[in-house]
């Protein structure tokens, strides 16, 4: 039988400014998202993509695209904590460093 480990999840502040003003139909979706990332951070899913961020070396940076809005977070896999960088909606081609 496998065991199912979760992660602890931690908002930056302004992460958690920027999920506040969202609207809520999509601040509760990507509360949702995140919480099914707290048990299976790499896993795919329909609907939502995961990406690794290049150029970030210890720990691995990811990217989460939810339609227009994107959530960069980091895995400390030592720790079982995913920590969530940012949370933006994209406007463009230059969003990403």
């Amino acid at each position: 039988m496998k065991m199912e480990r979760s992660f602890v999840l931690i908002l930056s502040r302004g992460a958690s400014k920027a999920l506040d003003k969202l609207e809520t139909r999509t601040a509760k979706k990507i509360i949702g998202t995140l919480q099914e990332i707290q048990r299976d951070p790499l896993r795919p899913r329909p609907g939502v993509d995961i990406l690794k961020i290049r150029g970030r070396k210890e720990p691995p940076a990811y990217r989460l695209k939810l339609g227009r809005v994107r959530v960069e977070f980091l895995i400390f896999e030592d720790e079982n904590s995913i920590y969530v960088e940012r949370i933006f909606k994209r406007k463009g081609d230059s969003d990403y460093r």
